[in-house]
């Protein structure tokens, strides 16, 4: 058997089974395209990940109080102003330094009460 006679031989298969051969192309179809839909979606989740996490910055420190890593028994201290400005004045080679303090309030006006977060920072948040 030489190729052409194998060409003519597949095509007479293919022509005598059309809802076979249809349904057949149309699973390749769809397999191919789920996978390549897939992989576009892993590859934009990973961009998005990543660029989010490259705008954090490879540059900035957070110091926070111990008080949300206590155990049972263990005493912790809130950092406070002062403690902002001596670590303020304490680094060197440092663009910008802010401090943050976060809470949540109730607020009542007449009848109607709303939980609220507040959040206070320094004008120099901005930069940092």
């Amino acid at each position: 058997m030489n190729l052409l006679e194998n060409i003519r031989i597949s095509l007479r298969a293919l022509a005598a089974n059309k809802l076979r051969s249809g349904l057949t192309m149309l699973g390749i179809i769809i397999g191919v395209a789920a996978v390549v839909a897939l992989m576009a979606i892993g590859r934009g989740a990973t961009r998005s990940v990543t660029s989010r996490v490259e705008g954090l910055g490879s540059n900035l420190v957070s110091v926070s109080s111990a008080r949300n890593l206590r155990q049972a028994g263990a005493q912790s201290t809130p950092l406070y102003y002062a403690d902002y400005e001596a670590i303020a004045q304490g680094t060197n080679n440092v663009n910008g330094i802010s401090p943050t303090y976060q809470t949540s309030a109730q607020v009542q006006y007449g009848n109607k009460q709303s939980q609220f977060s507040i959040t206070g920072v320094t004008p120099d948040f901005a930069e940092v």
